[in-house]
């Protein structure tokens, strides 16, 4: 028995060439689109035009240029996957990575490290801020040296005297490097706030003394033979004038102590 094709079988073969050619176009643009991105992966990782030509970096002191390096490279992979994935060879490792960055916890020396990255000629520079030394902080028979930022970088020898600054820390505790000295930012900046004003009026520092900190309290003792009672939760307000008016009415030999302990308000003796 035959079949003759009909209209309808015409049309059917027709639509399913035109299938079939559709398919195979959607196959051939997805092939050359995984083709083109291995080739893309291929080139950001292998490439040779994006590695790195030259790398340079500050030294540091106590700290060799490779142990810096490394521990840079540590902290970028632990905060990029992708990072991870390239390697530090690879010029878009430094590019895509933060550009300060700190090592309190590993580098307590270092505060601030930065980097620029040019990428035409291939090249990295490094740029490592040190911590300067503010002041000694002691507790526990043990002293160590801190900066403006109150975090201690490194152990530091019992002092006295008017030219480096020293804090006799009345808590229990052992102050541990490369970790902030007060509990919050608020105090560090209300410290270093009010300490800042006691220098601009020129009066020697004999030492200061950080009450327990259930208290909130901390004592700056002149030389002049008197001391300032301060809070750590507030900068007393117009303190300089403060001080300018009560001095230029009773000589600060005749003064046991200010007190500026509650918000403004002082008392004195």
């Amino acid at each position: 028995m035959t079949r003759n094709f009909g209209e309808k079988d015409v049309l059917h073969f027709k639509s399913g060439k035109k299938n079939r050619s559709r398919l195979f176009l959607i196959i051939l643009i997805l092939f050359l689109f995984v083709a083109i991105t291995v080739a893309a992966i291929y080139m950001i990782f292998s490439a040779e035009f994006l590695k790195v030509e030259k790398l340079s970096i500050d030294t540091v002191r106590g700290v060799s240029n490779e142990k810096l390096i490394s521990e840079i490279e540590t902290n970028i992979v632990g905060g990029s996957t992708l990072a991870s994935l390239l390697g530090p060879d690879n010029i878009l490792f430094w590019r895509i990575s933060p550009k300060r960055l700190t090592f309190a916890s590993v580098l307590p020396i270092i505060s601030e490290v930065s980097r620029n990255v040019d990428m035409k000629n291939r090249q990295v520079s490094i740029s490592v801020r040190e911590r300067e030394g503010f002041g000694t902080w002691c507790a526990v028979d043990e002293c160590f040296v801190f900066d403006k930022e109150g975090v201690i970088f490194a152990k530091a020898p019992d002092s006295e005297g008017i030219l480096v600054i020293r804090i006799d820390d009345l808590n229990a505790r052992r102050p541990i490097i490369g970790i902030p000295i007060f509990p919050n930012l608020e105090w560090r900046d209300n410290f270093f706030n009010t300490l800042k004003i006691i220098k601009e009026r020129n009066i020697p520092i004999l030492k200061i003394i950080v009450k327990d900190f259930s208290l909130r309290e901390w004592e700056v003792v002149s030389t002049l033979g008197f001391s300032f009672y301060f809070s750590f939760d507030f900068v007393p307000d117009n303190l300089s004038a403060v001080i300018t008016n009560i001095s230029d009415r009773i000589p600060f030999s005749n003064i046991s102590y200010l007190d500026f302990r509650v918000p403004n308000r002082v008392y004195y003796q």
